[in-house]
């Protein structure tokens, strides 16, 4: 083996190792040459096979890829830039349980309005990937993926700004929700509603979440006025006496529906239902839906007083501002969520909740959605900008329906502040001891939407901006660590105990082509097979699985509560334990 200076061989010298080895005719012999890689990366090794009778050689190479110990680690942060910020200097220090020797990276990206890059991500199926991670296929999922496609076409539109994207762009994002649309009605029932799956129990919440975002839809794709009607009619007939929306069988993914499954949830149910229905007033003038928007406003009204959780009144806010924006009540509530408010005054940022989760960006979205209908622009900017700096470095949040409503209140203030002030800014870059600074202007009219650069970690960033406008600035670190961090997941030990007995008795069998395994069980040298044994010779073909279409798994839990199985060859005594709860994987058929 020839010597590579990233190699520790067992070779004092630079030399190449040598080993004998008899190897006879048409056999192989394995030659094992003992190494420790120094670096990271891809190391070429060199095995040369020489003959010394013959003078013959032959040679083969082949590259070792030496990947850094540990765990890859993110960590991301954005920052809002204007004409405000003058200069500011970052650490970029190397973490202290940061693998030695290993990759780092540090990406800097600049972006000229506060959409561009979710914009940009909401456009295509990878896009949104970056924004949220979700499996597909239910209606659920499928939600995930239209809704924030619909909220950056309506902003691109408003904003004018399709002339810096390709062509095809528009159309991709449109043929997008086309398929989304198509996709769902798989899912609608015969009265109008979903569920997440066909046979899955409907769910209100998911049934309002689809008609908002088709009624939205019908300005960019063909949508049939009666698979909205439908599910207006079903949601309609779900209200309770006292005004209220209850659901009864919530979606599979509670996380999907964000600060609802923590809130009042009645309280907090019924404004979304009224939100969904109040939007859909702009297309179809419902009597029914008027009377039942009514019935839910008096509802929201009367537990508003008494409500102390800080998700249900922002969003019961909201609802009630959209319904009467210019009623006594509106100015109630508005002096009820902003009680309920936290003001940074070192960073001039405002937010609801504890600051650190999905709950808070999705409250605080709301609650930049309320604040918009009341036009109060100064109040709106310090919000803006806390929801802008908690994006990741791919323009989306924490988990799926913060991120949706979220880009929904970012896309709506960017469009109700196109015209305020334009953007003109200088960027400089740099880091001690470097010679090459960079210098990146950003524009209104600047045809890339984000200039992105690297850095070193264990340096200091300097940034110092003029001009006018604002911007912002999204900070990536990667780097291998020694630790996992936020891990909650803790080791998981189940363990099955099943009570009873398994008898086998001789059945007949149809022609299951089990002759080969018959015959290669009965000429085994092995003896004494049991009955479960036997059992599973004749029964394995049966229990082979077919090859799935798909490559996506589904992974559920199921609750065993009673399992008795009887047949000729098959008999329990006694169920399985109430408390089991195993997790299977099946592939999706």
């Amino acid at each position: 083996m020839d010597a590579v200076k990233e190699l520790c061989t067992a070779e004092t010298t630079e030399k190449a190792v040598q080993l004998p080895l008899v190897a006879k005719g048409n056999s192989a012999t394995p030659a094992y040459f003992s190494v420790v890689p120094l670096t990271v990366g891809e190391i070429p090794i060199t095995i040369t096979a020489f003959d010394k009778v013959s003078g013959y050689s032959d040679s083969i190479r082949k590259n070792l890829n030496v990947v850094a110990e540990g765990v890859l680690q993110r960590e991301e942060e954005t920052i809002c830039i204007n004409s405000g910020l003058k200069s500011q200097t970052l650490d970029l220090n190397r973490p202290p349980d940061m693998v030695p020797g290993s990759d780092s990276h540090v990406f800097v990206s600049l972006k000229g309005n506060i959409m561009d890059k979710s914009v940009e991500n909401c456009l295509s199926l990878t896009g949104v990937e970056k924004l949220i991670q979700v499996p597909t296929g239910c209606a659920e999922q499928t939600m995930v993926t239209m809704a924030p496609a619909v909220y950056a076409i309506e902003y691109l539109d408003a904003s004018e700004q399709w002339v810096n994207f390709n062509p095809e762009r528009k159309q991709e994002a449109i043929s997008m929700i086309e398929q989304g649309y198509t996709r769902l009605l798989e899912f609608q029932k015969v009265d109008g509603s979903y569920g997440a799956f066909k046979k899955i129990p409907s769910s209100v919440w998911l049934t309002a979440f689809i008609v908002k975002v088709l009624t939205r839809c019908r300005d960019y794709i063909g949508v049939q006025d009666n698979h909205i009607l439908n599910s207006i009619s079903y949601l309609i007939n779900q209200q309770q006496a006292d005004g209220s929306f209850h659901d009864h069988h919530p979606v599979l993914d509670r996380s999907m529906q964000g600060g609802i499954k923590l809130a009042e949830e009645d309280l907090a149910m019924t404004a979304f239902v009224t939100i969904a229905l109040q939007q859909t007033l702009q297309v179809y003038k419902l009597p029914d839906v008027v009377e039942g928007i009514r019935g839910a406003v008096d509802y929201m009204k009367n537990q508003l007083s008494r409500n102390t959780d800080c998700y249900s009144t922002v969003i019961t806010a909201y609802a009630l501002t959209l319904v009467q924006s210019d009623s006594e009540e509106a100015q109630f509530v508005k002096e009820k969520l902003r009680d309920c408010s936290v003001f940074d005054e070192a960073k001039q940022q405002r937010y609801w909740g504890n600051g650190n989760d999905a709950v808070s960006v999705e409250t605080t979205a709301y609650a930049l959605l309320q604040t918009l209908l009341l036009k109060d622009m100064e109040y709106t900017r310090p919000i803006a900008t806390w929801l802008t700096e908690r994006r990741n470095y791919g323009g989306g949040y924490c988990s799926t329906q913060d991120t949706v409503v979220a880009l929904e209140a970012l896309s709506a203030y960017s469009i109700q502040t196109l015209n305020t002030a334009s953007t003109d800014l200088t960027v400089k870059l740099g880091t001690p001891g470097r010679q090459n600074d960079y210098t990146i202007v950003l524009t209104d009219t600047d045809e890339e939407f984000q200039k992105q650069t690297e850095f070193e970690l264990g340096r200091k960033l300097e940034v110092s901006v003029h001009g006018r406008g604002s911007g912002t600035m999204s900070i990536l670190k990667m780097y291998w660590s020694s630790e996992l961090k936020n891990n909650t997941c803790n080791d998981l030990i189940l363990t099955v105990e099943m009570e009873g007995s398994i008898r086998y008795s001789e059945a007949e069998y149809s022609d299951e082509n089990d002759g080969e395994d018959l015959i290669a069980a009965e000429n085994s040298t092995f003896e004494g097979l049991s009955g479960i044994e036997w059992f599973d010779i004749h029964s394995r073909r049966k229990r082979d699985a077919i090859t799935p279409s798909k490559v996506e798994s589904l992974r559920y839990k199921v609750c065993v509560r009673y399992v008795c199985k009887t047949s000729s060859s098959f008999v329990c005594n006694s169920p399985w334990s109430p408390s089991s709860y195993p997790q299977t994987q099946h592939p999706t058929w």
